[in-house]
């Protein structure tokens, strides 16, 4: 099995070169052409530039209410959280019997996942205080960048 999977991956490589070195030859060859008037990107810019101002021109004309945004996500945070609970609480449940473990090995990785578990239920239970110190932090963000 380890002799089949050395050749699966011998033919990844190689194809991995084939297709890099016909990638560097495509690079190469359309490097030469070039556009004298320069039509194409000006074509390109003025797209952008139209696109820019629609934008602007909507989000000038629209009144948006935050609250009715964050209604709806509001309502998934919590039901994450409750979910979250609840697979820790299901975790704590499991890991319990763990613990009685008879040889040093098998105490030893219940100490290891025990403390995996104890830093999932510390974000978990965090995870208000995080999420409101990242939206805090944005807020500032989106001030500052007014600002300028």
């Amino acid at each position: 099995m380890y002799i089949k999977i050395l050749k699966i991956m011998k033919k990844f490589q190689i194809i991995f070169i084939v297709f890099t070195i016909l990638q560097s030859f495509t690079i190469l060859t359309m490097g030469n052409n070039v556009f004298a008037d320069g039509s194409v990107f000006d074509d390109i810019i003025d797209s952008g530039k139209k696109w820019t101002e629609m934008g602007e021109n909507s989000a000038d004309n629209s009144e948006i209410d935050i609250d009715e945004i964050w209604e709806p996500m509001l309502q998934i945070a919590k039901a994450l959280t409750i979910v979250g609970f609840v697979v820790v609480i299901v975790k704590a449940m499991l890991l319990i019997p763990s613990l009685k473990g008879d040889s040093p090995r098998e105490q030893k990785e219940a100490k290891q996942k025990i403390v995996e578990f104890v830093v999932i239920a510390v974000l978990l239970a965090g995870s208000y205080k995080i999420w409101a110190f990242l939206l805090e932090m944005l807020d500032k963000l989106a001030e500052a960048s007014d600002i300028q």
